[in-house]
């Protein structure tokens, strides 16, 4: 639809990139978003991400995998414990 190019154009928001924004919202993978949701996260992401924005989810990332490190360890110790 040629009115759906001219928004995401319009917002800097490449076509390729619209189904990662629907997955973003579909928490439930039930294949479904609300609409206001959608347009909502459609603004919030315009344009190319900044250097601030990289440099905030390397740091979740960093977080998130020492945790998961963490995670492993203790999982791998109570299994060993449990043998």
């Amino acid at each position: 639809d040629n009115d759906i190019k001219a928004l995401f154009t319009s917002l800097d928001i490449r076509l390729n990139n619209a189904w990662e924004l629907f997955n973003l919202l579909d928490t439930d993978g039930q294949g479904s978003v609300n609409a206001m949701d959608f347009v909502d996260l459609c603004f919030k992401v315009r344009g190319p991400a900044k250097s601030i924005d990289i440099a905030c989810l390397t740091k979740q990332n960093k977080k998130m995998r020492s945790k998961l490190t963490s995670m492993e360890k203790e999982h791998e110790e109570t299994k060993e414990m449990l043998q």
